[in-house]
């Protein structure tokens, strides 16, 4: 179908009409965020001073005419490289533009419904909406590796026309991958919970393999990773067609002007070719959630075997809310899976390389990851709450008395945190040469920390929830979020004590303090779960 020339008029003022439509309603919903507590506003001029404060070091206080001299001779190397960095700020965007609609998918859909029944195309609100949604992104990525890239640039003697299209170019392609980050993040959102919680897992341990590379494994992996770049500077590689501004005096014109079509096509092709696609899918309804069936039997288990009733019935309801609540579980699941992932990358060099690693050193990193159970542990008592407010009208009404909600939401934790720090306690047994009194130890902390986690997590997470937060996420209260930062740092702290005290002063002393530590824990164990009850008994859920 052929447009004339007045159509495509028409058509680009109606682009731009809505795009300042869509642009004036979403900077007005950034200022009221903003604008909602003032530690925003200090966190967004701190981040706007230390944006200043980075550039002006960069190109005032640390010149890249120091640094020419030092780096000048290795031009070649640096833009030989520079594939690789982009690889990496494309991942960047990527993840950035899905992490922004798939964190708030809530509020993006109810945005979404009102934008897309206005009397405007839905075709071109969708497009104008995600666009938007990646300039935010790219200018805050951009803010970040731009003017890095640029000083090393100038340091290595590039005229500053090329690194002016260079740095064009690379905002467009930061843009097309945040672009494409936010359209499947909008195909990811309309997934059942349990293909998004695959999808999730098999993210986050691509990204921790990557972290893994980063960090250790370049040894391991030199083959693998050298190859990985080889394939990025290759001619045929997009990436190395970004690059095609600077390589004008590395190689001949026509290969020059080939990368620049290459650019241009590749960009304007894997956009619109993705959103025809997605797009086409999402108004078609081919993209809605699916229909999840959980069946389930009326069937004796190991609960029953366990618990009484009513423990046994709220058990299994408060199991059965986890299965069907994405955010629940996504809390119970990555928290322990990160600090298992940690461990691993920690203990992984010394078994790789067959060196040392002192008790000291190892019991001291077991402890600081397990102190973080507080904050996993915080977080599931009011972020549950939160999630089943209304639900909860029917168990205050009850005669249940409510203590034993308490040690419901308190034996979930027990179980996810028994079965973290096993899984730790495991990685250590098979990777690393260690003594029996140094797993002993490793034990004694680890239930320790534990019941201090239920103990202190139980009383904080139910004493300051927010139980009518819009988002559960955000349910606990700054306080509550302080005190649990503070709890942290005082176990920490006092483990941290009793570890030196073994190891440096004496090892007698060592245990008599993780014995009294363990009845202490074990006293505000009981402690907070009294007040965490006496606390819920406090909340007026008709409110609710």
């Amino acid at each position: 179908m052929k447009y004339s020339r007045r159509e495509f008029h028409i058509w680009g003022r109606i682009s731009m009409h809505s795009f300042s439509i869509i642009l004036k309603y979403e900077l007005k919903s950034f200022r009221n965020y903003l604008f909602q507590k003032s530690l925003r506003i200090i966190g967004f001029i701190l981040g706007l001073f230390l944006e200043l404060a980075y550039i002006y070091t960069l190109f005032f206080v640390i010149k890249p005419s120091f640094i020419k001299p030092i780096i000048i001779h290795m031009k070649s190397t640096i833009l030989n490289s520079l594939p690789g960095a982009i690889f990496i700020i494309i991942l960047f965007s990527f993840s950035a533009g899905s992490s922004l609609i798939v964190t708030v998918r809530k509020g993006i859909r109810n945005k979404l419904e009102i934008y897309l029944i206005a009397p405007k195309r839905p075709l071109l609100v969708l497009l104008m909406y995600l666009l938007i949604q990646a300039l935010a992104v790219t200018s805050l990525l951009t803010e970040i590796f731009l003017p890095i890239i640029i000083w090393v640039l100038l340091g290595i003697g590039i005229d500053v026309m090329v690194i002016i299209a260079f740095a064009l170019n690379l905002i467009a392609v930061i843009l097309t991958f945040s672009f494409l980050g936010a359209l499947t993040s909008l195909a990811y959102t309309r997934l059942g919970h349990k293909k998004r919680m695959i999808m999730s897992i098999i993210i986050m341990a691509f990204v921790m393999f990557i972290y893994y590379i980063m960090i250790y494994g370049y040894s391991a992996f030199r083959g693998e990773i050298n190859f990985i770049l080889s394939l990025l500077n290759s001619d045929y590689s997009p990436v190395r067609w970004f690059l095609f501004p600077l390589l004008i005096d590395m190689q001949p014109l026509p290969k020059t002007i080939a990368f620049a079509l290459g650019n241009f096509a590749f960009i304007i092709i894997l956009s619109y070719a993705s959103f025809r696609t997605i797009s086409g899918k999402f108004f078609k309804g081919e993209l809605r959630p699916p229909v999840e069936l959980f069946r389930y039997r009326v069937k004796g288990g190991i609960i029953d075997k366990l618990f009484r009733p009513p423990l046994r019935g709220m058990l299994k309801k408060e199991i059965r809310g986890i299965s069907r609540e994405p955010l629940l579980l996504n809390l119970l699941l990555f928290g322990p899976l990160m600090i298992i992932v940690l461990t691993f990358i920690f203990v992984i060099p010394t078994y790789s390389t067959g060196g040392y690693l002192s008790e000291f050193t190892l019991l001291s990193i077991i402890v600081f990851y397990s102190s973080f159970f507080i904050m996993l542990s915080t977080n599931y008592y009011a972020v549950s709450l939160s999630v089943e407010r209304r639900a909860l009208a029917t168990i205050f009404s009850s005669p249940i008395d409510l203590k034993f909600l308490v040690k419901v939401k308190s034996i979930i934790i027990l179980l996810v945190e028994s079965l973290t720090g096993l899984a730790q306690i495991a990685i250590i047994i098979l990777m690393l040469p260690i003594s029996t009194s140094a797993l002993y130890l490793i034990f004694e902390f680890l239930m320790v920390n534990i019941l201090l986690s239920i103990g202190i997590g139980s009383y904080i997470g139910i004493k300051y929830v927010n139980i009518k937060a819009d988002n559960p996420r955000r349910a606990l209260e700054r306080i509550g979020s302080l005190m649990s930062s503070v709890s942290i740092f005082i176990i920490t702290f006092f483990n941290m004590l009793i570890i030196v005290t073994y190891y440096f002063l004496s090892k007698l002393i060592g245990y008599i303090l993780v014995s009294i530590s363990i009845i202490m824990a074990f006293i505000i164990l009981q402690l907070g779960m009294k007040e965490a009850t006496k606390a819920l008994n406090s909340i007026e859920i008709t409110e609710y």
